[in-house]
């Protein structure tokens, strides 16, 4: 008959060796293998044609009453900009970390880029995207959908022109999403880098058009910030051609209030800006948050990073933080 001792003594050892009671489980455990499915969403874009927008699902195990974040890149990229690859043993993919930590990640090709529907340039607006974007939101919203899971809450997570559309569309649909993270994108005016004022021409000679990587270089890093092997994969493999249509009406209302519904949004807004970036450099949090009239903001500068946020060196800084805070809004 075992005593009470060598009961306490049997527990212990289990303990120990795990074979009883568990340890807690990491972000992701063994038996929930990351999961990538392709889905494709039938939108009509504003002149009634039809267009598909496609997506890249991330998460462990089932994607059911997760929390989805819904990923918006910007200009020049495709989703890819969220699924970086392992370069010199740093892992850029910010879809892998949030499904590691439980998230389902939805990263979407815009219009006119990726796997998308690639329309006559001109017609790939802000207002065309913002709409498609909308219906594939709405979409979500339902308990039948392409993605065949449902969630238990919708977050915006935007990177620069991504940025802009996911303010214009919740400013005007406040009911597509739960929150919004904003990277790269800045309401404060600043005067663009002139090695991207010399190639507008370029940009805006067809309806679509590739930046030229040297360009796309320097505006977009923070050299020591950034591997120059990463710098280069990017130009080789993650460029898109921009439309011009998007340029052409996105440009003109970046810093016009009325225009860009900054104002319109409501609920909580993570605004995320590179103290090294050439585009939309970081301001005192007061001088951003003073343009979202109706949300309740949080403005974070991340140090040592420019424009593409993902793609440097220190992009954990931004990740890490972005749980951080979903977990304090939504109890993730």
């Amino acid at each position: 008959m075992l005593t009470r001792f060598r009961w306490i003594g049997i527990i212990t050892l289990l303990l120990i060796t795990g074979l009883g009671l568990a340890t807690p489980p990491t972000p992701a455990a063994a038996d929930e293998s990351l999961k990538v499915n392709r889905v494709s969403f039938a939108v009509t874009l504003p002149d009634g044609q039809p267009a598909q927008i496609v997506g890249y699902l991330y998460c462990h195990g089932s994607c059911e009453n997760k929390l989805l974040q819904v990923a918006v890149h910007g200009g020049t990229y495709d989703h890819r900009y969220w699924d970086g690859p392992q370069i010199n043993g740093v892992d850029y993919s910010y879809a892998h970390y949030m499904a590691d930590r439980h998230y389902a990640v939805l990263a979407l090709d815009q219009l006119g880029a990726g796997e998308s529907s690639h329309p006559w340039g001109d017609t790939v607006t802000l207002d065309a995207w913002a709409s498609a974007l909308h219906q594939i939101l709405q979409s979500l919203h339902a308990n039948q959908n392409p993605t065949g899971a449902r969630f238990s809450h919708i977050v915006l997570v935007g990177h620069s022109f991504g940025s802009v559309t996911a303010t214009y569309l919740l400013g005007q649909w406040p009911g597509d999403a739960d929150g919004l993270i904003t990277t790269g994108a800045s309401h404060v005016p600043s005067a663009p880098p002139p090695e991207l004022l010399a190639v507008i021409g370029l940009l805006e000679a067809s309806d679509y058009s590739i930046m030229p990587a040297d360009v796309r270089a320097s505006v977009f890093y923070y050299g020591p910030g950034a591997d120059p092997d990463v710098i280069a994969y990017d130009n080789a493999h993650l460029a898109n051609p921009i439309a011009r249509g998007f340029l052409n009406s996105v440009f003109p209302i970046q810093f016009d209030d009325a225009a860009n519904h900054v104002g319109d949004v409501v609920g909580p807004v993570l605004v995320q800006l590179g103290d090294f970036d050439a585009l939309a450099p970081a301001v005192p949090g007061p001088a951003e948050s003073a343009h979202w009239t109706h949300a309740t903001v949080t403005v974070q500068t991340l140090t040592g990073i420019g424009h593409d946020v993902n793609l440097h060196l220190a992009h954990t800084q931004s990740w890490s933080a972005i749980d951080g805070w979903l977990s304090q809004q939504f109890a993730h």
